[in-house]
């Protein structure tokens, strides 16, 4: 038995390549693992507890990922239209990486989306918050032998409105600082 092979009907292949190895199909690939996963949740007619507070977990730890290589995607294109080095950032401080992408955001693109920019900063806080290194979610105990998760009642209805909200803006972004990049002069040299 292999993970890592094909299977002889096609339709039921994945394929990951060069194409699909760019940081925006990463973080799309976990934005709709966060939706299938919500859907799947707020879509069950029996109700049945377990799936939601046993899903809630990945549910947060992909959340919290997609916006992680959404910034760092938003990141590299928006250095690479200024003409700046681009480097993927390393590490997983989302308040740290959500400020460099707010300055592109504000700087590059648009100074217009202060609101909509400060509710995408109000849930790396609320993230930062429950989950500073992102290990909270994904992990029973931290490095310590703590528990790492305290009582939280997660509002599902509530929590798919905020990813779909902040995920078509971020997804906006960065198709945004995209197409710029395509049209820019640095990008024919």
């Amino acid at each position: 038995m292999e993970i890592f092979r094909a299977d002889h009907d096609i339709r039921c292949n994945a394929v990951i390549d060069f194409c699909t190895s760019v940081g925006g199909f990463h973080a799309e690939g976990f934005k709709r693992a966060v939706e299938q996963l919500l859907r799947h949740t707020l879509d069950d007619s029996d109700h049945v507890l377990f799936d939601r507070n046993t899903l809630i977990l990945p549910i947060l730890a992909l959340f919290r990922h997609y916006l992680e290589l959404r910034f760092k995607e938003i990141i590299v294109s928006g250095d690479r239209l200024v003409g700046a080095p681009a480097c993927w950032p390393l590490g997983h401080d989302l308040r740290q990486l959500w400020d460099r992408c707010r300055r592109i955001c504000e700087d590059v693109l648009s100074s217009d989306l202060v609101d909509e920019l400060d509710l995408v900063g109000r849930c790396v806080n609320e993230f930062v918050t429950f989950d500073p290194k992102c290990e909270n979610f994904r992990y029973p105990l931290d490095k310590k032998g703590q528990r790492s998760t305290q009582h939280l009642v997660i509002g599902l209805n509530n929590l798919a409105d905020v990813v779909e909200k902040v995920s078509t803006l971020l997804d906006g972004l960065s198709m945004d600082v995209s197409v710029r990049l395509q049209n820019s002069p640095q990008h024919g040299a």
